[in-house]
């Protein structure tokens, strides 16, 4: 159940959607947005990934970077286990390929 849910809750993060920006100077043209899914709307670690975006922007400010994490979109939706074994499997044999 709780696999299931963690699952559920991806950070199908950083996906590759990205917002137009003018805060990324050095190399990046674009501030990387964030979809998420979750099972509920009301799912606390919501709360969790808005503190962390937050945190890591004010970092990313206080060291001078012009590097930001952009725009939270939720997308309230289950997501089976096959979908994220499946994603897993994609984006790590990408990066196995990237490596030889």
């Amino acid at each position: 159940m709780i696999k299931g849910s963690i699952a559920s809750l991806l950070l199908l993060a950083l996906c590759a959607t990205v917002d137009e920006a003018s805060a990324q100077p050095r190399g990046w043209r674009h501030v990387p947005s964030i979809t998420v899914v979750a099972p509920d709307a009301a799912d606390v670690r919501l709360g969790l990934l808005d503190e962390a975006v937050a945190f890591w922007n004010r970092t990313f400010e206080e060291l001078d970077s012009g590097f930001r994490l952009g725009t939270v979109t939720r997308v309230v939706a289950k997501v089976s286990d096959q979908a994220v074994q499946s994603l897993s499997d994609t984006v790590l044999g990408a990066w196995s390929r990237s490596r030889e």
